[in-house]
């Protein structure tokens, strides 16, 4: 009977022993299935945080640094000494002279950035037959040689719109007038000699020499800068009197794009009598004509992402020079773009926006970059650009503010 219970009791314990083995084997299954449908935050919560390595990637090159190439033409002055006035300027504006019938190889004048076609007369190889004594003392008239004419118009055409920038003066205004001929008046009556007030019609201009500008013209024959159209940019206009007939209104100075380039033309130019306010704007031209390229492709950049340039100023910095600045006034809210606009020629220049809240933003860099304010509120918008690094005096650039 002993013998009989130990078996049985044996046989009890392994049952029991069994039940707990599966009751373990469930539980656990239990604490697994619960365990995986826990939140990961939870348990990623108990391990120590892990920090992955990101490798930099490396700086962008510098762009090499670039030299602007200017051409004056003719080599020996006469009425516009437009060499002086670079040599004046300093370093920035080193130059090379080259003979007018050079103009009618669009391979030679491909060599520069801007060409300064300055006022004088032509070479014996571009005239025909003689008509007289001109007005203007030292000059005689003759018609011209239509063909050499047409080469130096075709090259100058292609000159600028390549990229090039031309700018011209006074008796040249034939052959631009030639090379552009859309938006030209031929025969331009010519301007005695004379004083006159012109209005100065570009906002930018006007800030820097006042809304009126005295000018005198002490040769006659000269020739006003009568080109129109939708594209042509007046800077200065008034009423001229011409050698025969009734005051004329024209402009005397215009500034205007053909495809990659852009042609400014003058009435007036360089000589011994100008007067400071002239000398000024003559300076304001020089920095008009090195810009002009970048000045093309800032306002190219605007118009493609839907903003309308509003203003442009043309500023020119020197070392240890105060900031220059001006005031943008957005008549409403909409998105605002400010663009420093200049070549990568070595300066460093610091750009300041500041709205009508006193927030500042601000941005510095070697060549053009923009300041972007969307959702801009109305008022004054003042911008001010410091001159952290030029690499000669009388660096130019220009800021342009354009709405959206």
């Amino acid at each position: 009977m002993f013998a009989g219970n130990q078996k049985r009791r044996g046989s009890i314990r392994w049952i029991v022993d069994l039940g707990l083995a599966i009751g373990l084997v469930v539980a656990l299954s239990v604490v697994i299935a619960i365990d995986r449908g826990r939140p990961v935050e939870s348990t990623a919560s108990k391990q120590p945080t892990q920090l992955q390595e990101v490798e930099t990637p490396p700086d962008e090159p510098t762009p090499p640094v670039k030299t602007l190439r200017l051409g004056v033409t003719p080599a020996a002055q006469t009425f516009d000494n437009m060499a002086r006035l670079l040599d004046e300027l300093g370093e920035g504006y080193k130059y090379k002279t080259f003979p007018l019938d050079d103009l009618r190889d669009a391979k030679k004048i491909s060599e520069f950035d801007v060409v300064f076609l300055t006022c004088s007369g032509v070479p014996e190889s571009w005239l025909r037959e003689k008509i007289g004594a001109s007005k203007r003392e030292g000059l005689v008239e003759y018609t011209p040689n239509l063909e050499v004419i047409k080469q130096a118009s075709d090259s100058l055409r292609d000159f600028v719109a390549r990229g090039g920038t031309l700018y011209a003066s006074d008796l040249h205004y034939p052959l631009v007038a030639d090379a552009f001929p859309d938006i030209s008046q031929q025969n331009a009556p010519r301007g005695k000699t004379q004083d006159l007030n012109a209005q100065v019609v570009d906002p930018g201009l006007r800030e820097l020499i006042g809304g009126e500008l005295s000018l005198r013209f002490d040769q006659a024959d000269w020739y006003p800068a009568a080109f129109q159209g939708e594209k042509v940019v007046v800077y200065l206009r008034g009423t001229y009197q011409p050698e025969e007939g009734e005051p004329r209104e024209s402009p005397f100075l215009v500034k205007f794009p053909y495809k990659d380039g852009t042609v400014i033309f003058t009435s007036f130019h360089n000589e011994k009598q100008n007067n400071e306010s002239e000398l000024k704007l003559l300076r304001y031209l020089v920095f008009s004509a090195v810009t002009a390229e970048v000045e093309t492709k800032v306002r190219q950049s605007m118009v493609k992402g839907g903003f309308s340039p509003a203003k442009n100023n043309l500023f020119s910095a020197s070392a240890g020079a105060d900031e220059a600045s001006s005031v943008y006034k957005a008549a409403r809210s909409c998105d605002l773009k400010f663009t420093l606009g200049f070549e990568n020629l070595g300066a460093r220049l610091k750009l300041t926006v500041v709205g009508p809240d006193g927030a500042p933003h601000e941005k510095e860099g070697t060549s053009t970059f923009t300041i972007d304010v969307p959702s801009a509120a109305a008022g004054d918008w003042k911008y001010m650009v410091t001159a952290l690094k030029v690499p000669n005096d009388n660096f130019p650039f220009t800021v342009t503010v354009g709405e959206k």
